[in-house]
This record gives structure tokens, sequence and C-alpha cells, in this order.
């Protein structure tokens, strides 16, 4: 069994994956430059597009070729959907998540005249974003123990509307309790053991605990690191 860690409240997309062996490998997205996003289907039949496939296109990126690359004079970046071209970044699909809401209208309007289309949910958005994340670390999330990383205000309703999304058997951790157990994991590499460490029971309990150590992902580390060094 392989446990998957994933962290899709960042810049970027971020899986954690650890073998039966305890070997750690970090996937990211192939645009690191581009923030995560998703683009709603243009026309009916097409799917929600996620992950790299999403990053890869330049549908409403802002360019000035080709035409489909074009985007409103506001930007895409602050707007609702419905966003121009239908690229929203995966920070605003998190903002409606948190706030408990789903978008401000049921419809957008593609370009070109095309007739309008039913807009995916906020959950079905970050279920998109997961599950191209899986796809690309590991191929088939079906065969792997899943943990995401939610912020702490994320409310029930929302977190049940992603757990009916998400491959089964995945499991919610707050994000302070992920960063919480990636630096007790650290600190027990840095000094071998921690039970002369304050709280250290709680701790090893955690760490006992494989679906949520390997939540210990890069932008948890690096955080760190930037405190440390100042």
């Amino acid at each position: 069994m392989r446990f998957v860690g994933l962290d899709l409240g960042g810049v970027n997309s971020l899986a954690c994956v650890r073998d039966e062996a305890g070997t750690e490998t970090f996937q990211s997205h192939a645009k690191k430059e581009r923030p995560s996003v998703v683009l709603f289907p243009l026309v009916r039949k097409e799917h929600l597009f996620a992950g790299d496939e999403a990053l890869l296109s330049e549908r409403g990126l802002g360019l000035p070729w080709p035409p489909l690359a074009g985007a409103a004079p506001a930007g895409w970046s602050g707007a609702l959907p419905p966003a121009d071209r239908g690229r929203v970044l995966l920070g605003t699909v998190w903002e409606r998540l948190m706030a408990g809401k789903q978008w401000p209208d049921h419809q957008w309007q593609p370009p070109d005249g095309l007739p309008p289309m039913n807009q995916p949910t906020p959950a079905d958005c970050l279920d998109a974003e997961a599950q191209a994340v899986l796809r690309r670390a590991i191929g088939d999330g079906n065969n792997a123990s899943v943990v995401l990383a939610i912020p702490n205000q994320l409310p029930e309703e929302s977190q049940d509307a992603l757990l009916t999304r998400l491959p089964a058997g995945t499991r919610l951790v707050w994000s302070s309790v992920a960063t919480a157990m990636a630096w007790g994991r650290a600190m027990a590499n840095a000094f071998g053991r921690i039970r002369n460490w304050p709280c250290s029971m709680p701790a090893f309990m955690a760490l006992r605990s494989p679906f949520l150590s390997s939540v210990c992902t890069n932008w948890l580390r690096g955080s760190f690191k930037c405190q440390f060094d100042g």
C-alpha cells in the first residue's frame, strides 16, 4: 500500500508519495512558473481541465497570441467565474470552498458565441485537480491511501462535498496539523529521538500514523527552512 499526501493550497499543487519501503518522492506540476488553475469546459461533453493539462493550455493565459490565449483587460487572476475564457485560479476555488458558497452564477458564457455552459462546482474543480495530481504521481489512486491537507477554516459542508468526490477512503487533515507533524518529524530526524522534547508523546503518536506522516510536503519543509535560516 502506498501513501499519498496532497497539498493543493499553495501556488503549485504538490504530492508526496511514500512507498511500502518508506521511500518518499515529491511530484509537482510541469509548469512550476504558472499557478495552479482549472479550465471550464467550452462545449458539451468536454471535460474539466486540471493539473498539467490546464497549465499547459494557453487558453485565457493573457498572451497576445493565439486569440484563445487573450484575457479580459482586468485580467483573470482575481475574477470570480464566469472568468474570461474559463480559466480559474485554484486559489479562487479554495476561497469559495472556505466561504461555503457556490459560484455567483450557475452558467458561464464561453467565448466566440458558443452556447452557455453549466459551471462545475468549486468542489468539482478541486476534485479534478486532486485526481490530476494523483494520476501524475502514481497513475491510479485506487491502490493508495490518500490524505489531503485542508485549511483550518474549511467548513464542514465543504469538507463533505470534497469527501463525496475524492477517491474512496481519502482522509482530510488540517494544514496546521500537517505542519506540526512535519516539524516533529524533522526534529526526530535531526536529533534521532523525540522523547526528551516537550509534548513528545502526542508527537510520537502522530508520527506513528503513516497516512498522516506522508503529508510532509515540499512547501512545509521549505517554510521551516526559511524560518530557521532567518
